[in-house]
């Protein structure tokens, strides 16, 4: 029954990456034990998972051109992301959520360690690595699945803390715990997807977070993402 549930799931064309595993899993939380069910709670499921998919996903596809739009309208922004990451002169990066991220921010001297759920954008990050010669590790995993990170100097964010809980920030604050890095650059979005300027803009239950497991931060925003630079304020080992 799984399967033909997994199949509707993934005629979907931003959900077409995703692996059968973890569609698999949503679906026991529905259908534990796999019997059939009415077409109308098979409509509601197959609704609510999808939804959840494509916040793990992420970003949000632009069907036509398979290019994020978190992506595309950070498109702007990447020159000064960029220098402010080269004036932090990190020599190992992990991108969380990473989608496309790293088609803009990889380079040859830094080993990029790229984790996503989506099959089909860490294929393209892993060719771009392989083409560009960049020194680079993808992964496709649920990161709220992971017990732990590589060590490096910097990791990325970018709007996937605040989407990867359905009630309160467990898988977040358990992500930040896990950590093992001297920077971090967070960023949550401050448009919704209706276009309109989010009431609230902090999070602070990210800066009580951030304060809890040692991290100092400053922000500074784009036109539609607000920014978390955090540094780690105890000692944490070097990774080169």
């Amino acid at each position: 029954m799984y399967s033909e549930l997994i199949a509707q799931i993934k005629s979907k064309k931003e959900l077409k990456g995703i692996p059968d595993k973890y569609i698999a899993e949503n679906l026991k939380k529905f259908l534990p034990d796999g019997k059939k069910i009415s077409k109308k709670d098979e409509k509601i499921i197959l609704k609510t998972i999808r939804r959840e998919l494509r916040k793990m996903s992420g970003r949000y596809h632009i069907s036509s051109t398979k290019e994020h739009l978190s992506t595309k309208e950070r498109m702007p922004f990447y020159p000064l992301l960029n220098k402010r990451i080269a004036m932090l002169a990190p020599k190992r990066i992990l991108d969380l959520g990473a989608g496309q991220n790293p088609l803009y921010q990889a380079t040859k001297d830094i080993e990029y360690y790229a984790y996503d759920i989506n099959e089909q954008d860490v294929a393209k990050v892993k060719a771009y690595f392989s083409s560009e010669g960049i020194i680079g590790k993808t992964k496709v995993t649920d990161i709220t699945q992971e017990s732990s990170f590589p060590e490096v100097d910097l990791v990325l964010a970018y709007k996937i803390l605040d989407i990867i809980d359905k009630k309160g920030h467990a898988n977040a604050t358990k992500i930040l715990r896990l950590l093992k890095t001297t920077y971090l650059l967070a960023s949550f979005p401050t448009i919704s997807l209706s276009g309109k300027r989010m009431q609230t803009i902090r999070r602070l239950w990210f800066e009580k977070a951030l304060t809890t497991n040692s991290y100092s931060f400053e922000t500074f925003s784009s036109s539609n993402e607000l920014f978390y630079l955090a540094r780690r304020t105890d000692k944490v080992s070097s990774t080169g």
